[in-house]
C-alpha cells in the first residue's frame, strides 16, 4: 500500500489501577508480543475522560480517536436501539431499565423473574407504545432496553410513555429487586460526522458501539459469541486475519472486549488467561506487517478496569504507537508510568498522534 496499514488496538479495560504495591494482571501475564512491539514503540500516558462530556465510555474513546464524536452524548440505549433494529428510524426516547437483586451478587433472581414475567412485559410495553428487549448484564443480570419510534408522539410524551409503563413494572417485581430507569433519553435524531476519509473496521462489536460505528459509517464485524468464549475468540481473529489479507483497509480497528468483561466479573486468573491468549493472537496476526516500516501500530487500553469493579476508571490510562520511540521492555502500567514524564495526552492529542503524522494521507 502506498501509506502502509494503520492498525488501531484496543484493549478494552486490560489496564489496571496500581492501589499498592501487587502487580496488575498485564504485569503478571506473559505478553512476549506486546512487549516486543513496546520495545520500538512512544508508550505513554492519556486521560480517558472526555473533555466536553466528562465522562470515560468505550464509545466515546473510540469514537474521539478516529474525530466522530458527536456534539451530544444521548447514551448508551441510543445507539443500543441503533444497532438491534438498524432499519428503523432513530427512537424518540429510550432507556435502560436496570434491575438489581438485593443480597443476591450473580443475578440469578432477576433472570428468573423476568423469564416469568416475559409475556406480561411484552404485553405491557404493547399497550403503552414501547418496544421492550432484554439484555444480559456484564455479570449475569439481565436488564431492558426500552425505547418509543412513534412519529404522532413528540420526544417528551414518548419518554412518558416509558416512564408510565416503568411505574406498573414496579408493581409486579418483589421487594427484593430494585428497578431504575438509566441512560434516559429523548429528542431528535442525533447527528454524526460519517467517518468518510478511508474504510475502516472494528471486530467484534455490538451493542452501544455497534449502534455509533453504524451512525458513522463504520463496518462491523458482528459478534457470534460472549466475549470470554475462547473458541468465539478464536473465530474472531481468523476474521480479522483474513480481512487484513484479502481487503484494501487502509485502517483497521481491532477490538477486544474480553479483558473488560473478565475484570467485571472478578476473574483475574481468566484475565490474565485472556490476556495472554489476545496476545498470542495478535503475534499471528501482527507479526507479518511488522517487516514494513510505512505501517503504524497503536494499542491502547481504552480505560482500565480493576478487578470486580462495575465501572470505568476515572485515571489515566496506557497506549504505545510502534515504530516512534525508544520504547520499553514490556507492555504494563508499571514501565510506562515509570518512563512517562510529560502530562497525559487528551484525547484528542491522540487522534493527532495517530492520525496527523507528516506522511499521513488523513
Amino acid at each position: 500500500m502506498e501509506f502502509g496499514l494503520k492498525i488501531i488496538i484496543i484493549l478494552d479495560g486490560i489496564a489496571e489501577d496500581r492501589l499498592s504495591h501487587a502487580s496488575t494482571t498485564l504485569e503478571l501475564a506473559y505478553t512476549p508480543f506486546l512487549d516486543k512491539i513496546a520495545q520500538k514503540s512512544t508508550c505513554g500516558l492519556f486521560c480517558p475522560v472526555d473533555s466536553r462530556l466528562h465522562m470515560v465510555k468505550t464509545e466515546l474513546v473510540i469514537a474521539s480517536l478516529l474525530g466522530i464524536r458527536p456534539q451530544l452524548w444521548p447514551g448508551r440505549a441510543y445507539f443500543e436501539v441503533l444497532y438491534n433494529e438498524p432499519r428503523s428510524i432513530p427512537p424518540k426516547a429510550c432507556s435502560f431499565i436496570r434491575y438489581k437483586s438485593i443480597g443476591e451478587k450473580d443475578g440469578k433472581v432477576v433472570e428468573s423473574h423476568l423469564i416469568k414475567q416475559a409475556s406480561f412485559f411484552s404485553s405491557l410495553a404493547q399497550s403503552y407504545g414501547v418496544q421492550i428487549r432484554v439484555r444480559p448484564h456484564q455479570q449475569t443480570a439481565s436488564s431492558h432496553l426500552a425505547w418509543v419510534r412513534d412519529k404522532k408522539l413528540s420526544p417528551k410524551d414518548a419518554m412518558e410513555q416509558i416512564k408510565f409503563m416503568f411505574a406498573k413494572i414496579l408493581n409486579v417485581f418483589p421487594q427484593n429487586i430494585h428497578a431504575v430507569l438509566d441512560e434516559e433519553w429523548f429528542g431528535d435524531p442525533i447527528q454524526m460526522k460519517s467517518f468518510c476519509k478511508k474504510p475502516c473496521f472494528i471486530a467484534h462489536t455490538q451493542n452501544a458501539l455497534g449502534g455509533l460505528c453504524q451512525a458513522a459509517g463504520i463496518e462491523v464485524i458482528p459478534p457470534n459469541g460472549h466475549p470470554l468464549d475462547f473458541n468465539n475468540n478464536r473465530r474472531l481473529f481468523q476474521q480479522i486475519e483474513q480481512y487484513l489479507a484479502n481487503s484494501d483497509y487502509n485502517c483497521s480497528i481491532i477490538y477486544c472486549k474480553s479483558t473488560d468483561w473478565a475484570s467485571h466479573h472478578g476473574d483475574r486468573v481468566l484475565k490474565k488467561k485472556t490476556i495472554e491468549f489476545i496476545d498470542s493472537w495478535l503475534q499471528q496476526i501482527i507479526s507479518p506487517l511488522l517487516g514494513n516500516p510505512s505501517n503504524s501500530i497503536f494499542v491502547l487500553s481504552d480505560h482500565r478496569t480493576n478487578i470486580a469493579s462495575e465501572q470505568a476508571s476515572m485515571n489515566d490510562s496506557i497506549f504505545m504507537t510502534y515504530n516512534n520511540g525508544k520504547g520499553i521492555s514490556k507492555f504494563c502500567e508499571k514501565a510506562i508510568e515509570q518512563q512517562w514524564t510529560r502530562k497525559p495526552l487528551s484525547l484528542d492529542d491522540l487522534f493527532y498522534l495517530f492520525f496527523n503524522s507528516p506522511d499521513s494521507p488523513w
